[in-house]
């Protein structure tokens, strides 16, 4: 067959040119062998599609995420909303009604005279976190008088001087401030804590914004639990905490409850029904 080609090419073998190479497969029978040959496959194979992609899904491309979380706090307003808005009002109690304030008549342990304040003014940054003050203490204050020579040797006795309301250095051990007062409707203030995470490379993003209400709505349960007994705190507090502070944030939660629709979020993330992640 094909002796057309004839024996030879250019003085070599027409078979030897047209060779190649075939593996050659050796069966071996021998038990020890053969059985830790298929067991090491084996092996081989559960710790690739067990372990590596169904358990550590390492056949999945990885891409970062990015995010960011914000702490916002809003002052009381009418039907909630947003103090930005020209059309928006607030919705402070009177200080007569409040008992903390010494405005009021009725007499509780402490009292103090009470000041208003938007949120913007109220929270103080402070290291990874917000300091919301509910009492406030103003003190003024001048630098010592203290060269920079008896600073350098660590010879000043103060840095900073307490003055009255007549400018003149305090006397008293205990510095006095200036002016105390509480801060208004503390009770009725919002405080949002959101955050949400984006993946640019697949287009994907999601604000977490209702999931937080969810697990606000839980962590208030359990402290709930932890209050009900009264001798778990002082009679004035515990008469102050069920009568003024938790119907108080209840009719916010309420409100909040109803504006973003979480009766139907939580249904859907039950009923494994939420698909809407949205789009980055």
């Amino acid at each position: 067959m094909l002796g057309c080609l004839g024996d030879s090419w250019f003085g070599k073998d027409v078979d030897r040119i047209c060779s190649y190479n075939t593996p050659k497969i050796v069966k071996f029978r021998h038990r020890e062998l053969g059985c830790m040959a298929r067991t090491l496959k084996l092996l081989i194979g559960i710790y690739v599609f067990l372990f590596l992609i169904w358990y550590k899904g390492k056949h999945f491309k990885v891409y970062p995420i990015t995010g960011m979380n914000r702490l916002t706090f809003q002052m009381p307003t009418r039907n909630m909303c947003n103090p930005k808005l020209k059309n928006c009002l607030t919705n402070f109690t009177r200080y007569s009604d409040l008992p903390y304030c010494s405005m009021t008549g009725e007499k509780s342990v402490s009292q103090l005279p009470c000041r208003a304040y938007d949120s913007i003014g109220l929270a103080v940054p402070y290291v990874e976190g917000v300091v919301l003050p509910t009492r406030i203490r103003a003190y003024s204050q001048k630098r010592a008088e203290c060269s920079e020579e008896q600073e350098s040797m660590g010879a000043c006795k103060r840095l900073w001087e307490y003055l009255d309301d007549s400018g003149n250095e305090q006397s008293e051990t205990k510095r006095q401030p200036l002016d105390e007062y509480f801060v208004a409707n503390i009770e009725d203030y919002t405080m949002q804590i959101d955050h949400s995470f984006a993946t640019p490379e697949i287009g994907k993003g999601y604000d977490d914004f209702k999931m937080q209400v969810i697990g606000i709505l839980l962590g208030i349960s359990i402290i709930l639990a932890g209050q009900l007994d009264p001798s778990s705190m002082p009679a004035e507090k515990y008469e102050f905490t069920w009568k003024r502070f938790w119907p108080s944030v209840f009719r916010r939660l309420k409100q909040l409850y109803t504006h973003e629709g979480i009766k139907e979020f939580t249904s859907q993330l039950v009923n494994g029904e939420y698909s809407n992640y949205g789009n980055f």
